[in-house]
């Protein structure tokens, strides 16, 4: 069988290519709502549409891809646009909360020390000291 010359072609690398490209639009149109829309809630069933597929497969298709939940995904885009907001120092802290897409207070906090690895106003204050 090594020693055959006989050689048939299974996939061409344009196919894998073709899926690729595929997937990458997909997760686009997934990013470009979520950073247009991260302000408001975002129901899994309105992602999952976004990107053509049922709730089920939504959620292991986007963990597949980026090794992270979706909500996970849109707490750091939400996390990542409140840090910005912090270091502008034009709005207090509760008020950057409602405005980048947390319900509560305490939500946003916890949310924020998980990801950032200190509170709103350790990173302030880091921020400002620096500056």
């Amino acid at each position: 069988m090594a020693e055959a010359d006989e050689v048939e072609t299974i996939a061409s690398a344009h196919a894998f290519y073709q899926t690729n490209e595929i997937e990458t639009q997909r997760l686009d149109k997934i990013y470009t709502y979520t950073f247009t829309h991260y302000k408001n809630d975002i129901s899994l069933e309105e992602i999952a549409s976004i990107a053509n597929l049922s709730v089920t497969s939504f959620c292991r298709y986007f963990k597949q891809m980026t090794k992270k939940t979706y909500y996970d995904f849109l707490i750091e885009v939400r996390i990542s646009h409140a840090c910005r907001a912090l270091i502008e120092d034009k709005m207090v802290t509760e008020v950057i909360c409602f405005e980048h897409g947390f319900n509560n207070v305490s939500n946003f906090y916890r949310h924020f020390k998980k990801v950032m690895q200190m509170t709103p106003l350790e990173y302030k204050k880091k921020y400002l000291k620096n500056a």
